[in-house]
């Protein structure tokens, strides 16, 4: 039997959170979670893909929006203490759901680490779980921004990422027969300065962030 990888168990990937990110990696993951609720309030549940340990999920759930956690390791998913809607084991290029079956689906820097293949069948897959109308959200890492580039030199945990823009995700969007519907950035002040908050909301329409959404729905949207 194959020995886990030790970069993707529970506590290194905690550790190596905070040891990067210290406390301010919660600021960013709620920037994130209120973002998507604001634009996409309709959407009853949401299915994340490569929720991990959860700690997207949980700041999701504390919008008000209704979550089912997805990972291939259930190691992790184990170690999420907080309530959900579920919990899945499984590959997200081979979602465990019927055709037209979920509101929306949201992947929060999970397609760095899926190579060319494995990102178009997960969004093929996304595709098809999605009822007419269904929004699919892609947060993801900056590739350009210069301390994008030094915290993950320092994350064990993304020596294999192969960061992506919001153009290759549109395009991969497209060719899944989904309709990308916009591109945002994100993330632009540090948490450590909380009393630039304000500027945040101002800056979403620049490369100034440190992370990007794109997302898009299935179907003709009206």
């Amino acid at each position: 039997m194959n020995q886990p990888d030790p970069l993707w168990t529970a506590e290194g990937f905690a550790g190596d959170n905070r040891r990067v990110f210290g406390n301010g990696r919660s600021v960013y993951l709620r920037r994130k979670a209120v973002f998507l609720r604001n634009l996409a309030r309709d959407v009853p549940w949401w299915l994340e893909a490569g929720a991990g340990n959860g700690e997207f999920a949980a700041e999701l759930i504390s919008q008000g929006c209704r979550t089912v956690l997805l990972d291939s390791s259930l190691a992790l998913l184990r170690t999420y203490s907080g309530t959900s809607d579920g919990l899945v084991a499984a590959d997200a290029a081979r979602l465990p759901f019927p055709d037209a079956a979920i509101p929306g689906v949201v992947c929060s820097c999970l397609l760095h680490h899926l190579n060319d293949p494995s990102r178009q069948a997960f969004m093929a897959e996304v595709a098809r779980v999605l009822v007419p109308g269904g929004w699919f959200f892609v947060f993801e890492h900056n590739p350009l921004h210069p301390a994008v580039q030094w915290v993950m030199r320092r994350l064990p945990y993304d020596r294999d990422a192969r960061l992506l823009t919001p153009r290759a995700a549109r395009a991969g969007m497209r060719r899944a027969g989904l309709t990308p519907a916009g591109t945002a950035w994100l993330n632009a002040i540090p948490a450590s300065l909380p009393w630039l908050e304000w500027l945040e909301q101002s800056l979403t329409g620049i490369p100034a962030g440190t992370q990007w959404a794109a997302w898009g729905r299935k179907g003709q949207i009206s």
